[in-house]
Formats: structure tokens, sequence, C-alpha cells
């Protein structure tokens, strides 16, 4: 209890960080939740606790230990007997609700959620930010229009695809007063995210046919590429690379059944930006 995580959308949505054991609700705020769900034999509590979160009640952490936590000689505790199902039920509470609790904590802060490139479509509470007809208009190739650390969430849907990689070993990345390459835009997005800030991400797959049929699209993609900017063996590889990125969610899928029948697989990458907090799960930069 002592070293519990601050509460916010990356301890909460997976139960091996979220508060755990000693939670009290008052009526009002275990009501306005919803109460357990009676459908759930395990990870009820942890259900719960996310939904509590998108009410906007307060969480109140005692910096204290609270309680000892003994195993069973014969391995009768609960959460040994039902692991399998804990597992992959948290997973599926994660999927639920892990959107809605990073607009949620930025909503607590009072960060903007920028959505880049998408005009037509903006995801609910982001602002558009585009060329033109946007909610913020701009050449995203030079630069986001904020100040440092001042971005709860940025949303880059079909997006990433569209900006140049590298011109070589020499490249700038934009830092010569040129335009943003892939690298310059990683660097970017890094520098005006909060700290604990996210970068959402959906970009067609090399492993599919989507990333090379679009003759627009002029950087590729794949769970490898995001190694680079978030795991120091290889970022090291990258001179320019200003940021530190937490690999949170990258995982393949076709969004519609569509996309799978002709082979446009997306990787979809959730980056949480690094920036001194103390971060729940596993650091490799």
């Amino acid at each position: 209890a002592m070293r519990a995580f601050a509460t916010d959308a990356s301890s909460l949505h997976l139960i091996f960080y979220a508060p755990n054991h000693v939670r009290v609700w008052s009526r009002q705020a275990y009501f306005e939740a919803g109460g357990h769900d009676p459908s759930l034999h395990v990870v009820d509590d942890h259900d719960l606790i996310c939904r509590t979160y998108l009410t906007g009640t307060h969480f109140e952490h005692i910096p204290e230990c609270l309680y000892l936590y003994r195993l069973l000689q014969d391995g009768g505790n609960t959460y040994l007997r039902h692991n399998a199902d804990i597992q992959r039920m948290q997973q599926d509470v994660a999927n639920k609700y892990v959107y809605q609790m990073t607009v949620e904590w930025c909503r607590r802060n009072d960060y903007p959620m920028l959505d880049l490139g998408e005009v037509e479509r903006p995801a609910p509470g982001f602002k558009s930010v585009a060329l033109r007809d946007a909610d913020i208009n701009c050449d995203i190739r030079r630069g986001l229009p904020f100040p440092d650390s001042s971005v709860g969430c940025i949303r880059a849907y079909d997006f990433l695809q569209r900006v140049p990689g590298c011109t070589g070993p020499d490249c700038q990345h934009g830092a010569d007063g040129g335009l943003l390459c892939t690298v310059g835009l990683m660097n970017e997005i890094y520098r005006v995210l909060a700290p604990g800030g996210w970068l959402l991400s959906r970009t067609p797959s090399t492993d599919g046919r989507g990333a090379f049929q679009d003759p627009a699209h002029v950087s590729f993609w794949n769970p490898n590429s995001f190694w680079y900017y978030t795991n120091q063996e290889f970022a090291k590889y990258v001179p320019g690379f200003k940021g530190r990125f937490q690999d949170t969610r990258v995982w393949q899928s076709f969004p519609t059944d569509w996309h799978k029948e002709n082979n446009i697989a997306y990787v979809y990458a959730d980056l949480v930006a690094l920036k001194g907090q103390r971060q729940p799960g596993l650091v490799k930069i």
C-alpha cells in the first residue's frame, strides 16, 4: 500500500496495479457506479473500480500498509484456484474501459485531447488537428502548437503512415527547420504530452496489404516499429530521438470483416509518455 500507484488509466486498467483488497465505497458512490456485476465470478471488484473512476468519484489513497496477504499451504487461495479466469477476464475489463479511463484522466486534469489528421469524425471529446477545416489548423509536419507537457492524449488513427520516414543516417528529424519525419513526429508528440499522457495509434501494418496498397502512404509500420521508441536496446540506434515511451498495449488485428477479407491488418500501439513519473508496468527505455 505504501507503494501504490497514482490513480489513473495506467494503473487502473490492469488488475495488477489497481487498488486491491482494502477498498471502501460510500453508498452513493457504489450505486452511482452501478454496483458489482453479478455475472462476473472473478475480477468483479476490478470491474467496479474502473466504473467508479468513470463516474468522476475521488479516490483517496491511504499511504500505509493496511493488510498482509497469506498463502495457504495447500494452494487453496482463491486467486490461485481461479488464476486462469482472472488473467483472461481482467484483460477483457482492461479492453473495455482503458480508453474511457484515459479520457476521464484527461478531464480530471484539464488536459486537451488531440485527434491528428481526422477532420470529419474526430473521437468524442478530441480536437481535430489538420492542415485545414479542423478545430486546430496547422501543418503537423512543422510541429504542434502546444506548450511542453500540456496535452493528455493524442490519437493517431490512419495517420502515421502519411508522415515520411527518415531520409537517412544523417536525418535531422526536422530539428534543422525542415519538415518532421516519423522520428521527428514522435519527438514532437513526446514533447507536448504530459507525464503519463497517452499516444493512441492505429496504422496499416506491413504484415498485410494495407501498408503498401495506398499510394499516399510514405512510411511503413508493424509492431516491431515501435521498439525504437519504447526499448533502449533499439532506441540507441536512432540518433536524435529524444522521447521515452512505455509500450503499454501493442497488438495487431483486423478492424472489420472487410479488412480481414482483404488482408488489411492494422497495428495498434498505445504508448505512454515517460517523464519522471512512477509508471506501472515494464519500462524498457
